[in-house]
């Protein structure tokens, strides 16, 4: 197990490397997740764009203005929108279209075999704290840690953005039932209705189909909360695998790429706090997630790659 300073194209990495998989990180982007390579298969697990150079989200772009691939964390928000509070530090300030910590570069450090990224917001006064390290089991470990630094409750969403490499009949693999409900947040195709509309969950849209330019790109959340906080991409006998606290993240997204959003594939469950992109959308739907004043939230995800 080891933890050290690299690159990944043109930009600043740090590996952490559990002897199972290895991961790359991006610190000046994010603490972005860009990338891990199981050492059985070779096999890169998460989607990247291609090109020499590496671009980054800036403060004042457009998210798919950059490279959109690996896994961001979207906090607080994915869709912007202004602050939902009545007053305080926050009232009038926006929340970036897909979050603030995916546009702004952390401070770092290698401490006892760990990444440890922190990143200060004066916007939004609140401090993130993303910590990666290799766990006994050869999976890799995010523990998350982030302080409310004033004196109001602070209302977010926190989702995880994970776009996984796209691999045709690869099959993403939730704990829900058959029949389970689900509501369209879009669909470029038509092919599952529009925005807004319910749905009942089938198999054929949890599996990435052949690429093709055209290919449809759509996006659902399941109404209930999860049974358990684990979800999976299978792609022939292996499986990358997430697992977490169901109780702090208890709704599930899931962004199916196909090709036609910028003709880059991917599958990508996201896991989250609040559903349906947006914190003032979810707590219409009784959907909440605070920090008390001077509180924090803490949570940890295991990243896996396990036979099916």
């Amino acid at each position: 197990m080891s933890v050290r300073e690299t690159t990944y194209r043109d930009v600043r990495a740090l590996e952490v490397d559990s002897g199972k998989v290895k991961a790359l990180l991006l610190p000046d982007n994010g603490a972005r997740f860009i990338s891990l390579i199981d050492a059985e298969s070779g096999r890169e697990w998460m989607a990247s764009e291609s090109g020499e150079h590496y671009k980054p989200i800036r403060e004042q772009t457009s998210y798919i203005e950059g490279d959109v691939c690996g896994m961001d964390d979207m906090f607080p928000t994915i869709d912007p929108e202004i602050a939902p509070v009545e007053g305080g530090v926050r009232a009038g300030v926006e929340y970036n279209d897909h979050g603030e910590v995916c546009r702004h570069g952390f401070d770092w450090e290698l401490k006892d075999g760990k990444a440890v990224m922190t990143f200060v917001s004066s916007r939004l006064a609140y401090r993130y704290v993303k910590t990666c390290y290799a766990g006994k089991d050869g999976e890799i470990l995010f523990d998350y840690h982030i302080e409310n630094l004033s004196d109001d409750p602070f209302p977010f969403l926190w989702a995880g953005h994970c776009m996984l490499a796209h691999a045709e009949g690869g099959r993403v693999e939730l704990p829900y039932g058959e029949g389970e409900q689900g509501e369209i947040c879009f669909d470029e195709d038509g092919e599952y209705g529009v925005r807004g509309d319910r749905i009942t969950v089938t198999g054929e849209m949890l599996v990435s189909r052949k690429f093709t330019p055209e290919g449809n790109a759509y996006k659902f959340y399941y109404l209930n909360p999860t049974p358990k906080g684990e979800i999976r991409y299978r792609v022939g006998d292996r499986a990358f695998v997430m697992e977490y606290d169901k109780d702090i993240m208890p709704y599930v997204g899931i962004w199916m790429n196909n090709g036609k959003f910028k003709g880059f594939p991917c599958a990508t469950p996201e896991p989250c706090t609040v559903a349906f992109d947006k914190v003032s959308e979810g707590e219409k739907r009784g959907m909440r997630s605070v920090i008390p004043p001077r509180g924090c939230f803490d949570f940890t995800l295991k990243i896996s790659v396990q036979e099916a």
